[in-house]
């Protein structure tokens, strides 16, 4: 993961958060926590949809 996809998002904050997020929601459910909602919102071709692709590669492959 570090390699793969950290590593190509490190220096982009915008991005970070989400994946964080990702993986957080895992940890929340396993303290008995309320989930949260992410919401990204930008401009058309800004990247939103690659977002998504990435933040769900946390559990599995996105495409299958």
């Amino acid at each position: 993961m570090i390699e793969n996809v950290f590593n190509l998002v490190k220096d982009h904050p915008k991005a970070v958060f989400p994946l964080l997020a990702s993986f957080a929601s895992v940890n929340l459910h396993e303290f008995d926590m309320r989930p949260i909602v992410v919401d990204v919102s930008g401009e058309s071709s800004s990247g939103k949809s690659g977002l998504l692709l990435l933040c769900s590669s946390v559990w599995g492959s996105p495409k299958e």
